[in-house]
C-alpha cells in the first residue's frame, strides 16, 4: 500500500471512530445504569484491596479482568460515570482497530461502527464484553501483521480469555490453531524458539484455568443448578436459533420490553437463564421453526464465506460449538452473549489471508473464487446494514426512554435529603442499581444485613418471607424514617408504619427493574 493510500485510510478510520465516539458518548450520557452494570462497579468500589476484589463472590460469574480495571478506576473516583467513560473509551478503541486494520471495504467498516453490538450492546452498556472485543480485534490485527512477536500474541490471548466465557472459548480455539500450525515445524526450530512456544502455550493455558475457575458459582448457591444433561428438542432448537438472533438482531419493536427479543424467535415467558432449570419451560420446536430455518441458512452462508480457508472455518465452527454447547448445557444467556457468534465470524473473515488457502470444503465443492468473494462481500454488507439500522434504532430508543428506573428513583431519594436514612431494598438484585447511583449500602432481606451488592452465597430464598412483613420489621426497628426501595408495589400498608411519601418508577426497558419507593416511619409504640 502506498503512503498516500495509507494516509487516506487512516483518515477514514479516524472519521469513523470520531462519529462512533460522538454517538456512544451521547448514549452513555443519557443511559440509566441497570444492575448488571452497577454490580461490578460496586464490587470494585467496596473492596479494600486488589486481592479482595478478586475474592469477592457477587452474583455475576465472569473472569476478573474487567473487575481489575474497575478496581483501579475506583481508586480515583467513586462516580459510576467514570466506569461509563472508561467503557466508552474501550468501545471506541475497538472500533478504531476495526476501522483501521480490518480487511474490509469502507462501507463494511462504517456500518460495523453503527451496528447494534458495537454501538449499543457493547458500547452504551458498560459491561465486560467490549474489553474482550477490543483484545480480539487487536489479536486479529497482530496475526495479520508480519513478524508479530509470540509474547504479544500469547499476552493478548491470555488477557482475552479473562474477559468473559465467550472470549475464553475463542482464546482456546486461537491457541489450538496456533499450536496446530506451529508444532509440526518445532523440531526444526531453534531451542530458544521452542522454549518460547512452550512458555506461550503455558501462559495461555494458565490464564484459561484462572478464567474457568472464576466462572464457577459457589457450591450450594441458587446459581449452582448443575449441568443440563437431559435431551430436550425444544431447548436444542431454541439454542440453534441463536445463530439467527446474533446475525439478524432485529428486535420485536412493538413489544413493551424490546431488549433481547427477536421479531421471529419465540422465547419462554418464564425464561430462566440456567439451562438446567429452563429446560422444562422452553417453547415447542414448531413455535420456532421459521427462525430455526433462518439459523440454518445463516450458518450455511457463513460457512460458504469461509469455505476456501478450512482452518478459519474449523476454528469458527469450534468456537460457535463451544458457545452454543455452554448455552444448552449450562447457561442459556441473552443476546449480548450470543452476539459473539457474529463477532467470531468477523474475526474468522479478518484472519482469512493469514492462513493457507484450500479448495472449498476440502475439494468437495466446486466454487470459483470470484463467486466466493462476491458472496462474502454481499453477505457481510447486508448483515452489517441490518445491524446498523438496529443499532441506531436502539440508541434512539435509549435516548428517548429510560432503560432503568435507577436514576429517577435515586434522584427522588436524594431530593428529599435522606442522606442518612436507611434503605431497605427488595429484591436486592433489581434494586441495587439505584443504591449504586446513591453510593449507599442497603439492607437486603435476602442476606439479612446491609450490603452494596448481592453475594452468591449466604442468601435466604425470597420465598421464605413475606415482603410486607420483612419491610415492616425493618422499618419498625429504625429510630426514625426509612426508605423502602421495592421492585413491586406494597399490596397493603404494613402495620405499625406511617407512610410519609411514595413514588412509582415503572418506565423501564428492563424486564424486571421497576421501582416503588416509600418513605415511612414507625408509629408511636410500634417499635419492637
Amino acid at each position: 500500500m502506498s503512503e498516500s493510500i495509507a494516509r487516506t485510510e487512516r483518515g477514514f478510520a479516524a472519521l469513523v471512530t470520531l462519529a462512533f465516539s460522538v454517538l456512544v458518548a451521547a448514549g452513555l450520557a443519557s443511559h440509566e445504569l441497570w444492575k448488571d452494570e452497577t454490580e461490578p462497579w460496586s464490587v470494585a468500589l467496596e473492596a479494600p484491596s486488589l486481592a479482595a476484589t478478586l475474592t469477592q463472590t457477587p452474583t455475576q460469574f465472569h473472569p476478573k479482568l474487567w473487575l481489575l480495571v474497575l478496581h483501579v478506576t475506583s481508586r480515583v473516583t467513586r462516580s459510576p460515570a467514570a466506569m461509563q467513560a472508561l467503557h466508552g473509551a474501550i468501545a471506541t478503541a475497538a472500533v478504531w482497530v476495526f476501522a483501521a486494520h480490518a480487511p474490509f471495504g469502507r462501507a463494511a467498516r462504517l456500518l460495523f461502527a453503527l451496528g447494534y453490538f458495537p454501538l449499543f450492546e457493547y458500547g452504551v452498556m458498560s459491561r465486560n464484553y467490549s474489553l474482550g472485543v477490543l483484545l480480539l480485534f487487536c489479536l486479529c490485527a497482530r496475526l495479520r501483521a508480519p513478524g508479530a512477536p509470540l509474547w504479544m500474541l500469547a499476552g493478548l490471548t491470555a488477557l482475552m480469555a479473562n474477559t468473559n466465557a465467550q472470549m475464553l472459548a475463542a482464546a482456546m480455539v486461537l491457541a489450538a490453531a496456533g499450536a496446530w500450525q506451529a508444532i509440526p515445524g518445532a523440531r526444526q526450530a531453534a531451542p530458544a524458539t521452542r522454549a518460547g512456544m512452550a512458555v506461550a502455550l503455558a501462559t495461555v493455558g494458565l490464564a484459561a484455568l484462572f478464567a474457568w475457575k472464576a466462572l464457577e458459582p459457589p457450591a450450594g448457591s441458587v446459581w449452582d443448578a448443575g449441568w443440563n444433561l437431559r435431551f430436550s428438542p425444544g431447548l436444542l432448537a431454541l439454542t440453534a436459533t441463536r445463530f439467527w438472533n446474533a446475525f439478524v438482531p432485529v428486535p420485536d419493536m412493538s413489544a413493551e420490553i424490546w431488549w433481547g427479543t427477536n421479531f421471529l424467535t419465540v422465547e419462554s415467558p418464564s425464561l430462566d437463564l440456567l439451562s438446567a432449570r429452563f429446560v422444562d419451560t422452553v417453547p415447542l420446536v414448531s413455535e420456532n421453526l421459521v427462525p430455526l430455518l433462518g439459523a440454518g441458512l445463516i450458518f450455511t452462508l457463513a460457512a460458504l464465506c469461509l469455505a476456501d480457508r478450512p482452518l478459519c472455518l474449523a476454528g469458527w465452527t469450534l468456537a460457535c460449538a463451544a458457545l452454543l454447547g455452554m448455552t444448552y448445557l449450562k447457561y442459556f444467556g441473552c443476546l449480548r452473549h450470543h452476539g459473539h457468534l457474529f463477532v467470531f465470524f468477523l474475526a474468522a473473515l479478518w484472519l482469512r489471508d493469514a492462513v493457507p488457502a484450500a479448495a472449498p470444503f476440502w475439494g468437495l465443492l466446486e466454487v470459483r473464487q470470484g463467486d466466493l468473494a462476491r458472496l462474502r462481500a454481499g453477505f457481510l454488507t447486508s448483515l452489517l446494514a441490518v445491524h446498523a439500522a438496529v443499532g441506531l434504532w436502539a440508541l434512539g430508543k435509549d435516548l428517548r426512554e429510560p432503560f432503568s428506573p435507577s436514576l429517577e428513583s435515586s434522584r427522588w431519594i436524594a431530593s428529599r435529603a435522606l442522606a442518612g436514612t436507611p434503605i431497605f431494598a427488595h429484591q436486592d438484585h433489581w434494586c441495587q442499581s439505584a443504591a449504586a447511583c446513591l453510593d449507599r449500602p442497603f439492607f437486603s432481606p435476602q442476606e439479612r444485613k446491609f450490603i452494596r451488592f448481592p453475594s452468591a452465597s449466604g442468601r435466604v430464598s425470597p420465598r421464605t418471607f413475606v415482603l410486607e412483613q420483612a419491610a415492616s420489621d425493618f422499618a419498625r426497628a429504625q429510630a426514625g424514617p426509612s426508605v423502602l426501595l421495592l421492585n413491586r408495589p406494597l399490596r397493603f400498608q404494613p402495620p405499625g408504619l406511617k407512610l410519609l411519601d411514595a413514588a412509582a418508577f415503572e418506565k423501564s426497558q428492563m424486564p424486571y427493574e421497576r421501582h416503588w419507593v416509600y418513605l415511612v416511619e414507625p408509629m408511636e409504640g410500634s417499635r419492637p
